[in-house]
């Protein structure tokens, strides 16, 4: 009796009356009365059909956002009877679930509740998206009933705008678009604030979508308006990073090419009829007059960008994971076939062939078709030959591009970020199944089992009792995962996904009763075809071959395809060693996958490499590879910025410093290259068949497939710009000199650096400095000691080049005859070199060293008398006075106050960077016009080292990069830095766009060798600025001349 009362009193607090006229709940906009059902037996559940959860969205609110219902408060809403659905073109999807239903009204935004009644409190709420490609359905297809009384959880089913109401977009009419997703986020709000007077737990709500309402429920995961509003979510055979979602006028690892009519915010639609009968909607048409004048298919109208509920490309946000979600569940039927009634299955797929399916999906593909075509025939004979099903491979493939490898590649993004994500694969096939013998689990028929229809029978399909018992398990599993995020009960026990090794659980029917096993490789081998192509990686065409990529995001809203290790020649290895490097062989028809650095090319040290990139520590002869970094934007023929590393020629990579930030910010096209270094890069023995300069020779190839394939990346060949730092400068300067590169680039950044630097070439070579070069040289020839000749012959007979590289010292350039033909000095003195506009740039200090960490006083190099008795012997021997001259210059300099940096690192700059500079600029700007210097001399707030330091050598290499816009392990950088840095990478880019920079007041002016002019970027009040400064490094330029350069050549 007891017990009898407690629980008349839990339904009187849940009901506010519950009569003969049935259960009346509480909202906050009045009273909803509904009815009780009991088609389980034993388990009541009150239905409430036709909740409305927004005003009907007509009149002037059509193609509006839908808006909150009003109060109908103090009478009675009877809510019994199904609603309408929205507005479609076919209602043969909706009667395929329920059969003879034929009531459509714009006035359609009503919700059904199916409330099981029982007495526990807080129940979990199962909130349900249907599907229908966004073009049709109903919430109500599948009753909720059976679920809610089964799993004992409450399930609300919707209707949302759908089709050209629900999805059109064009912000010149004022249509937002995604009208439809905003319905669906209306109906969360209204659950988050109602589902308590039915029993309801608003705190543990689940989403759960089928096919088109899976993408829906994906995009409800990135948007910022849903934050709160669920806890799990369910996808059930669809994906937001479908093809088919989104607006092909949205970027995507799919999408690389995007229309030319695109508009932002704007649904892309070519006919002009459907675009004549929009217009007559948004004056107030009938909708049925809309859909008779168009044909099925022209309905489909799909998501945009539109600012509010998708801020931008969902593939882009689920890679950067930007989601916000407890746990996932994925569910697919086995096979995915397109939907259609039993009887038609078979007369409509019968005849359909490998070409239908290459036909409709060449839109996918449009730049690369004929590999599409090629990969696609080969793959379809080795599938057919292995037979992994019985099904159509018409139908198998339409599923794998439409539904299993976006929904995998999905689950993949978000199992980088977090554990709870579980994938369930419906592979039981009933015992009466309909259609052909081949029949499998065609598209929504496994969701019937999740609502229990075959437990109570279907019009449409036979089922039978272990349909049933099936039915009742997969519906305990959907409960079990709705109350806690995951299931633990046994037989029915969910595996989290394996990303690695593709895992997924397989419910089926085995030996008399429901179990759900763990299994891995999910459709493999046709996934991994399906990853190589339209959802993984963007994929650009080479003349050799295609290669795959990847996407990276670290500047806002702007995407960046990344090809890292691209073969720009064939492996220098064995007998390549020491020779002209080589074109790469074609690796067609595979495609050739470049998401990871290649190795640097062997060094003594990656000390260098590892200040610029923390724990890199690969390295091998196979290192001919380049990194091309291409902004996603709309900008046709972007120019090309190709950078060549330094490291004296015998350390470092391209990649040590990364190229997608100053790609992203500023729209150009980033490629950094290995070349050989060292002794296998410009050690040169004519006699022994070795001609030198092999990695000036390596960086010419490299210019070359730029000129043979930028075209293919969006990229123009005819403004490319050469950027090299340090040697890299120098190796620049030299290919202004070389015949052949004429053509193969269009201006100049020479970096901290100079081609007639003392460092850069070999004794033997004439310069001003030294007019008679010594006795033992050779044409053409490096000059080694005898030591080691004999090192060399090892390496000729094939020994590894690691135990050699300490012995084997620098290796300067030579004149090869045919890279460098003569004096550099004496060839740009004759004004034989090739350039549209050339930009050098001066660090303000050039010290050392590089790591501050390493900074030690007594190091020699810091020792003034140590370096003035080096530059005596080894620069100027023939020259007695030198050390009396430079130490009473010294005091001079040194009295001027000229500088507070160490006079050691100030006269290595001097001769290594700062006079064989301005030099160059005098000899170039004698021939052309078009010269600038820049002068780096902001200071970071948080300089690391002692008092005087300034801008060592390499260190605004960082800021030309951006990395002080994303932070680096070797620098504390600041928000004044990232500013610095951002007008850096505005002067480099205008550069390589137009030869030249000019910004609001501030521009480069020309260089004028009279006054020995420059630019001066700095930070000053407040602001990153550009000022015209005179008299460089003077007096010490002066002072230089007279020994560095004592006379001009004749030409």
């Amino acid at each position: 009796m007891f017990a009898s009362l407690v629980f008349f009193l839990i339904i009187f607090n849940e009901v506010s009356s519950y009569s003969y006229y049935g259960p009346t709940r509480k909202t906050i906009y009045g009273l909803i009365r509904g009815k009780v059902t009991t088609r389980v037996p034993g388990l009541k559940v009150e239905e409430y059909l036709g909740v409305p959860y927004a005003l009907p969205p007509i009149g002037q609110l059509r193609f509006k956002r839908p808006q909150k219902p009003f109060r109908w408060h103090p009478r009675v809403l009877k809510t019994t009877t199904v609603p309408p659905a929205c507005p479609t073109i076919n209602l043969a999807y909706i009667q395929w679930h329920k059969p003879g239903f034929t009531n459509l009204n714009e006035d359609c935004l009503y919700m059904n509740i199916y409330k099981p009644m029982t007495r526990q409190p807080k129940l979990p709420v199962l909130l349900f998206i249907h599907g229908g490609s966004n073009s049709d359905g109903m919430g109500a297809m599948v009753d909720g009933d059976i679920l809610a009384a089964n799993g004992q959880i409450i399930v609300v089913t919707f209707n949302f705008r759908v089709s050209v109401l629900g999805f059109y977009a064009n912000e010149r009419l004022g249509i937002k678009g995604n009208n439809g997703l905003m319905d669906q986020v209306l109906a969360m709000k209204w659950v988050q604030r109602n589902i308590k007077y039915f029993g309801g737990d608003p705190s543990r709500v689940t989403i759960y979508g089928h096919s088109s309402g899976a993408s829906d429920v994906g995009a409800h995961l990135i948007s910022p308006l849903t934050k709160g509003l669920y806890r799990n979510a369910i996808m059930h055979s669809g994906s937001p990073l479908a093809f088919w979602f989104m607006s092909k006028c949205v970027r995507s690892g799919n999408t690389l090419i995007i229309p030319k009519q695109c508009r932002r915010g704007t649904s892309l639609v070519f006919n002009e009829t459907v675009k004549a009968e929009i217009i007559k909607l948004t004056r107030g048409s009938s909708i049925t007059d809309f859909f008779s004048s168009i044909r099925f298919g022209q309905d489909v109208f799909e998501s945009v960008i539109d600012g509010d509920i998708i801020t931008d490309s969902p593939d882009k946000l689920y890679t950067c994971g930007r989601f916000h979600i407890n746990s996932v569940l994925f569910i697919t039927a086995r096979d995915e076939g397109l939907q259609a009634n039993p009887p038609e299955i078979e007369d409509y797929y019968a005849n359909k062939t490998i070409d239908d399916i290459i036909y409709e999906s060449y839109h996918l593909f449009p730049e690369r078709l004929v590999q599409f075509d090629e990969d696609i025939r080969r793959s379809y004979k080795e599938w057919t030959q292995g037979s992994f099903l019985n099904y159509s491979h018409y139908l198998q493939m339409n599923a794998d591009k439409v539904f299993f490898t976006p929904m995998m590649k999905t689950a993949d993004r978000i199992a980088e970020k977090m554990k709870k994500v579980f994938i369930l694969s419906f592979q039981y096939i009933s015992e009466n199944k309909p259609g052909p013998d081949w029949t499998g689990v065609q598209h929504g028929w496994d969701l019937f089992y999740t609502f229990g229809v075959p437990t109570i029978g279907h019009s449409n399909i036979a089922y039978t009792p272990r349909d049933a018992s099936v039915s009742k398990d997969t519906m305990k599993l959907i409960s079990e995962y709705v109350r806690k995020g995951y299931t633990s009960t046994e037989s029915l026990k969910l595996e989290i996904y394996r990303p690695a090794c593709k895992s997924y659980n397989k419910l089926d029917y085995v030996n008399g009763k429901t179990i759900v096993t763990n299994e891995l490789n999910f459709r493999t081998p046709r996934i991994d075809f399906c990853y190589c192509t339209p959802q993984n990686s963007p994929i650009r065409n080479t003349v050799y071959g295609n290669i795959s990529g990847k996407i990276s995001i670290r500047v806002p809203n702007v995407e960046v395809e990344e090809y890292l290790g691209v073969p720009y020649a064939s492996p220098p290895i064995s007998h390549l060693r020491f020779k002209r490097p080589r074109e790469p062989k074609p690796w067609k028809p595979i495609i050739l996958e470049t998401s990871e650095l290649s190795p640097a090319c062997p060094q003594y040290s990656m000390d260098y490499i590892q200040f610029h990139k923390p724990e890199f520590v690969k390295t091998a002869e196979d290192c001919l590879y380049m990194n091309i970094y291409v902004p996603r934007v709309d900008t046709a023929l972007l120019p090309v910025l190709l950078f060549i590393h330094g490291g004296s020629n015998i350390v470092g990579m391209g990649a040590m410093l990364d190229g997608d930030i100053l790609a992203a910010h500023e729209e150009i096209i980033v490629i950094t290259l290995n070349y050989r270094l060292n002794v296998l890069g410009f050690y040169a023995a004519p006699e022994n068949g070795i001609k030198g300069n092999n990695a000036l020779m390596d960086q010419m190839l490299a210019m070359q497939w730029v000129q043979r394939n930028i075209k293919f990346f969006n990229g123009d060949p005819s403004k490319v710009t050469i950027y090299g730092h340090s040697a890299g400068a120098g190796n620049a300067g030299l290919h202004m000199l070389s015949d052949l590169t004429k053509g193969l680039f269009r201006n100049a950044i020479i970096h901290s650096g100079s081609a007639i630097a003392n460092w850069m070439l070999s004794s033997c070579i004439k310069t001003s400095r030294m007019s008679v070069v010594p006795n033992n040289c050779q044409p053409g020839t490096s000059q080694i000691t005898e030591d080691q000749q004999e090192d060399i012959k090892d390496l000729l007979n094939g020994d590894s080049i690691d135990k050699y590289l300490p012995k084997l010292g620098r290796q300067a350039v030579v004149v090869d005859g045919k890279f460098i033909t003569g004096s550099p000095e004496k060839m740009f003195t004759c004004g034989k070199f090739h350039a549209g506009s050339v930009l050098l740039i001066m660090a303000r200090d050039e010290g050392y060293p590089l790591d501050m960490s390493t900074y030690d006083e007594t190091k020699k190099w810091l020792d003034i008398k140590y370096i003035i008795q080096y530059a005596a012997l080894n620069l100027f021997p023939d020259r007695p006075g030198f050390q009396d001259s430079i130490k009473q210059e010294l005091e001079k300099w040194k009295k001027l106050n000229i500088s507070s940096y160490p006079q050691a690192l100030q006269m290595l700059a001097d001769i290594d960077m700062f006079v064989p500079m301005v030099k160059l600029a005098d000899i170039i700007s004698q021939w052309m016009n078009k010269v600038y210097t820049l002068s780096f001399e902001y200071i970071s707030q948080n300089i690391t080292g002692p008092d005087w330091i300034g801008v060592q050598h390499g260190w605004d290499l960082f800021y030309v990069f951006g990395i002080p816009t994303v932070g680096h392990p070797m620098f504390s950088y600041t928000p004044r830095d990232a500013n610095v840095s951002k007008t850096t990478m505005n002067i480099i880019c205008e550069f390589v766009k137009r030869g030249h920079w000019k910004l609001d007041n501030m521009e480069l002016e020309i260089y004028n060798p009279d006054t020995k002019s420059y630019n001066k970027l700095d930070y000053v009040n407040g602001q990153t600025v550009v000022t015209q400064e005179v008299n460089y490094k003077q007096p010490r330029i002066d002072f230089w001349y007279k020994y560095l350069f004592p006379f001009n050549f004749t030409c």
